[in-house]
């Protein structure tokens, strides 16, 4: 049993669809966007932990868990090799970023990208969009006139190289009780973003040890509480509240029961997102702090179902939603051309064993949206 904690045998698969903008010139000329859903490209995730030390009393292990990702091609529909029109992140993020510099910073980002045609899509292969990553040329041109003019410039990009999970190190550190009688599941964050599982002995029913972050405008937003959400506490009634830390998105979500369902002959506890959890502060005041918004743009946040992360992405200009938009404000569906939102296939939800706390049936949904505009002197 140990073994099978240590190294899970239960596949564990990471779907990825990628959408191809399909009208790339009239998009750069400021054109709704027309999107093709692209995929699914499935991995399957391996999972090992390494453990770090067992307490004296056997009542706690620490251990880090490591994942690697193996490319699985007859579920998958297409190749790695192949090639599609892609938003062009790098230039997009840098083009935002110069708004805050200087006038003469802006010129010069906006010869380079003259100088080497950059568009606002590129057409790339899905592994350098996902793992293998490409070399971006643009920010090695800004770093060399940077020093000619005394002016370091940081690459906010290991080896000036970009993939959305190029050199993704998931250093997961955990402590894990042994005895779950009267413990809750209590998540920690250090300043590397590292989880820490603690054992802490329940004292109320409700009690919920928090941890600041620093991430959003606010101390509610900033909470951190929860679990990792692949096991909760003992005894789940349909009635209370659950908490996971997302650590993709830097914040808690809380889900809520809507049902049981029947998992090969078992009886689960089906949650769900919150609804509130997502609604902008127009319908749920707290959330006003997930704004990171200036205040000139505070307007924007008034938009149910989407949530910008910028903050904790290094500044890049990245809003997470459920895919194809499911459950998000209208405005924001109207924007684009080629979605079609379904619950069966978009929704994300949580199957727990009630007795024991454990997430028998998971399925995780989150679409990664690049925010665009037109930026000032920048083509």
């Amino acid at each position: 049993a140990f073994n099978r904690w240590q190294n899970p045998p239960v596949p564990y698969y990471m779907k990825f669809y990628i959408f191809e903008v399909t009208n790339g010139r009239e998009f750069q000329n400021g054109g709704k966007a027309k999107l093709t859903e692209r995929g699914p490209y499935v991995f399957r995730v391996v999972k090992k932990k390494k453990i770090v030390k067992i307490s004296n009393d056997g009542a706690n292990i620490e251990y880090q868990e490591f994942k690697s990702y193996h490319f699985v091609p007859e579920l998958s529909k297409g190749k790695l090799d192949d090639k599609i029109t892609f938003i062009n992140i790098p230039a997009i993020s840098a083009a935002k970023e110069v708004q805050k510099k200087s006038f003469l910073s802006q010129i010069a980002l906006s010869g380079i990208f003259r100088q080497l045609n950059e568009k606002v899509v590129e057409r790339k292969t899905v592994q350098q969009i996902l793992f293998s990553g490409y070399e971006v040329v643009f920010i090695k041109r800004v770093k060399r006139l940077g020093s000619i003019f005394g002016m370091p410039v940081d690459s906010p990009l290991p080896d000036d190289t970009f993939g959305l999970f190029y050199r993704v190190k998931e250093d997961v550190s955990y402590k894990k009780c042994t005895n779950a009688d009267n413990y809750r599941k209590i998540v920690q964050l250090t300043r590397k973003i590292v989880w820490t599982i603690s054992c802490t002995k329940l004292i109320a029913e409700n009690s919920m040890l928090t941890i600041n972050l620093n991430f959003w405008n606010g101390k509610y937003c900033n909470m951190l509480n929860g679990t990792d959400g692949t096991q909760f506490h003992p005894s789940i009634s349909s009635s209370e509240t659950l908490y996971t830390f997302a650590i993709d998105i830097c914040r808690s979500i809380y889900f809520e029961s809507v049902g049981t369902v029947d998992v090969k002959g078992i009886n689960l506890l089906r949650f769900r997102p919150a609804a509130r959890s997502n609604n902008g502060p127009h319908k749920e005041p707290s959330n006003k702090c997930f704004c990171v918004k200036p205040k000139s743009e505070e307007a924007h946040c008034q938009v149910d179902g989407i949530l910008e992360i910028s903050t904790c992405k290094n500044g890049a200009p990245i809003a997470i939603t459920a895919p194809h938009f499911y459950k998000v404000d209208p405005r924001i569906a109207k924007l684009v051309n080629g979605l079609s939102p379904n619950q069966k296939f978009h929704e994300t939800f949580i199957d727990i064993e009630p007795n024991t706390g454990l997430a028998m049936n998971a399925a995780k949904r989150i679409q990664v949206n690049v925010e665009t505009q037109n930026y000032r002197n920048i083509r």
